[in-house]
């Protein structure tokens, strides 16, 4: 079965209908629903921002980048 992952906070779904329906709380335009996350899933994931890389999208998603430039956000994940 296919999941479909939230580029903010890593929450996996069943389907895109599911995701984008929720609210996401690290969506950065205020609390609105989860993105998208459109690239694969792959067993490292590289934040686009520093380069560190983690296990899954959701452990990514938790931790804040210093290199961000929307100051003191999240990872990003590379496509």
């Amino acid at each position: 079965m296919a999941k479909f992952y939230c580029e903010y906070c890593g929450q996996s779904y069943s389907s895109v209908h599911l995701l984008a329906q929720s609210v996401c709380p690290k969506n950065p335009n205020g609390g609105r629903n989860h993105k998208l996350y459109e690239g694969s899933e792959k067993s490292q994931y590289t934040c686009k921002y520093c380069g560190h890389q983690y296990s899954s999208l959701r452990l990514m998603a938790g931790s804040i980048c210093p290199k961000n430039p929307n100051g003191g956000k999240n990872h990003s994940p590379m496509l």
